[in-house]
């Protein structure tokens, strides 16, 4: 569709089942934009494997599908990569170890769009460069 644009305005990644072979990628568009698939494979493979999600619209008069797709079958501690729809841009995860054998770092926080879009993406940016293995969010 040319009307649609590269990438969603907002992806996050939660877990249902076990985190260490499963991840859920949540993205959410516009109504124009219905497209549930997208392309995943892990780090360093040269073949994308395809998948189609759901959506539904978000509660309210809020003008926007929720987009959800839940794969399964990873490899424990493994890098992987995805692409949504006709996007360009490629989204990485990690998923958990299926044995600790060493310390898991994660951030958490809550209540973070507070001020400006600008400080919620300084906040992101500053978490991220603490390499954490997942994000723990409360509240809005």
């Amino acid at each position: 569709d040319e009307g649609q644009p590269a990438d969603p305005p907002v992806i996050y990644l939660t877990w249902q089942q076990s985190p260490e072979s499963t991840m859920i990628i949540n993205w959410i568009t516009p109504l124009d934009q219905n497209d549930d698939q997208l392309e995943y494979r892990r780090l360093g493979d040269r073949i994308w494997t395809q998948k189609s999600g759901f959506h539904f619209k978000l509660p309210q008069k809020t003008p926007y599908f929720l987009h959800r797709l839940e794969l399964v079958g990873l490899q424990p501690d493994t890098k992987y990569e995805f692409k949504i729809g006709k996007g360009d841009h490629i989204y990485k995860f990690q998923t958990m170890p299926q044995n600790l054998t060493t310390h898991i770092r994660f951030v958490a926080g809550g209540d973070m769009y507070h001020d400006k879009v600008e400080t919620l993406r300084q906040v992101n940016q500053l978490a991220a460069k603490t390499y954490p293995r997942f994000g723990l969010v409360g509240g809005d």
